[in-house]
């Protein structure tokens, strides 16, 4: 019978000749673990769209960082693909910039090589959007039409592709709401914008995982410590939003010292804003110390998750999984405390960025680990019985 997780198990597929390889392990074990021989060339592709969203990620910071954000005025996803190419397509795109209020208010005075440099930066993140999805939905279709994908993967995959392109229409709400009245993005459509790109990212790695380990992890259901594990991820969902709001508000030039805010523990101010739930949002103060407390719980959570999975390493899941997940972690805080010291210069502020994707993926690979392990340890290699298939 036919597992429709085997990607390998369909005739005619594969070249004349060419072994097709299928284990006695398909289906699910005891654990309620789908296990297959999986497709290792999805994965490639899965893996690749990952890796080009944390690159659009870290390109965006690097965007807002560097202020290029607002220097495309319009949204054009077709047309805009081509840039300038003439010294009055130049100009053109220069006068509608004129027209915005951060040119008005924050870069009067800027003459067009200086607009050039912040066009490009600018320019680049929208290409790699645009690239980020044709390298999604081309390979998509190939493999959908060749029947390379399991049909349990097309919800998840239909739901990446959904985030995706309303990642891409959030970003143009963000850019938007800094062109109307004053050069500054909502913080709440920044915070969005990146909670929703971390989210692309970690579903892209857990389906590349399924399929470069040939197991479809069942991710509600999760070994021992997976309570822990939880938590921790709970924990870093609240980092990346407080993270994500420290950057749109600009908090992170307000107060720089450490661990104290402005040597105070709770520094006065905290609750002056009416209605009170946007404190945490938009008072700086409230801002800092929301971040602040996201990360003490993080760290405390992931050293919990570590000492907890100490008893499992080598018999569930490697302890290395456990070690790289704190390790990343103790750095990534370590980032944040010297990144809010020194003024949040924009080098360092986006090594912190990557820190917290970082921190992301080794929990994604963890958290796949135990969703996968079955109880008691981990399934010998030759616990299945393996036949070749000639085809032709």
């Amino acid at each position: 019978m036919t597992d429709p997780f085997d990607a390998c198990s369909r005739p005619g597929r594969l070249e004349s000749g060419r072994p097709v390889w299928r284990t006695s392990a398909d289906g699910e074990d005891a654990a309620g673990v789908r296990r297959s021989s999986g497709d290792r060339t999805v994965a490639g592709w899965l893996f690749l769209c990952a890796a080009l969203v944390l690159g659009l990620s870290l390109l965006g910071g690097a965007t807002r960082l560097s202020g290029s954000g607002l220097s495309m005025v319009d949204w054009e996803p077709v047309r805009g693909t081509i840039p300038p190419l003439t010294e009055e397509a130049w100009e053109e795109e220069f006068s509608a910039y004129r027209s915005s209020p951060e040119y008005r208010l924050r870069n009067r005075g800027l003459d067009l090589d200086g607009f050039r440099r912040i066009f490009w930066v600018e320019y680049a993140h929208r290409l790699l959007a645009r690239t980020v999805g044709v390298t999604f939905v081309v390979p998509l279709v190939v493999f959908g039409i060749r029947r390379r994908l399991p049909r349990a993967d097309l919800l998840p995959l239909a739901a990446l592709f959904v985030v995706g392109a309303g990642q891409g229409l959030l970003g143009w709400l963000m850019v938007r709401s800094g062109l109307v009245d004053r050069p500054h993005v909502s913080a709440y459509r920044l915070a969005a914008h990146l909670v929703l790109g971390a989210s692309l990212f970690a579903g892209l790695l857990w389906l590349a995982l399924d399929h470069w380990r040939g197991i479809r992890a069942p991710l509600v259901r999760v070994r021992s410590p997976g309570g822990a594990s939880w938590l921790f991820g709970g924990c870093l969902a609240f980092l990346f939003v407080s993270g994500a709001f420290m950057a749109g508000t600009g908090a992170g030039h307000a107060y720089r010292t450490f661990p104290l805010i402005a040597g105070e523990l709770l520094p006065p101010g905290l609750g002056r804003l009416e209605p009170w739930w946007r404190n945490p949002f938009e008072n700086l103060v409230a801002v800092h110390l929301f971040h602040r407390g996201a990360a003490l719980l993080a760290l405390i959570a992931g050293v919990g998750l570590g000492w907890r999975g100490r008893r499992l390493r080598g018999r569930i899941l490697p302890g290395s999984r456990f070690g790289v997940l704190v390790g990343t972690l103790i750095l990534q805080v370590g980032l944040g405390a010297t990144t809010l010291v020194l003024g949040a210069p924009p080098a360092l502020a986006g090594v912190h960025q990557a820190g917290a994707f970082a921190v992301l993926a080794a929990w994604v690979v963890l958290h796949h680990g135990l969703a996968s392990s079955p109880p008691g340890g981990v399934a010998k290699p030759d616990s299945a019985s393996i036949t070749v298939h000639v085809e032709g």
